[in-house]
């Protein structure tokens, strides 16, 4: 039989019991939001990953560390909306690529 620690307490972890969330197994009561104060159960259908803080990297990823959420943490991004308005601008200016010749080839 197969063990692992659990992400959230290193305790160890049995096969009848675990919640294996992207190779990372937690028992049923640790698998909860990892924001202070709020420690919310969350079950498969409504828990999300998110990076909370870019600074804490995941050992194995080199990648900001990504932790358990409830829907009402999870980080939202912020945007500008010049840079999104000049972007929108651009692409709807761009030329159209053509190809010669595509339509006589579809045509036979």
């Amino acid at each position: 039989m197969s063990t692992r620690p659990c992400f959230t307490c290193k305790k160890t972890v049995y096969v009848n019991e675990k919640i294996d969330v992207d190779g990372r197994w937690y028992h049923r009561p640790c698998f909860k939001c990892s924001v202070p104060n709020c420690h919310s159960s969350l079950n498969l259908r409504n828990f999300q990953m998110a990076a909370l803080d870019d600074s804490v990297l995941d050992p194995m990823t080199n990648r900001p560390l990504k932790v358990l959420v409830c829907k009402d943490h999870v980080p939202t991004l912020k945007h500008s909306s010049n840079v999104d308005s000049l972007s929108l601008s651009h692409t709807t200016s761009a030329p159209k690529p053509s190809t010669p010749g595509l339509h006589r080839a579809l045509m036979g």
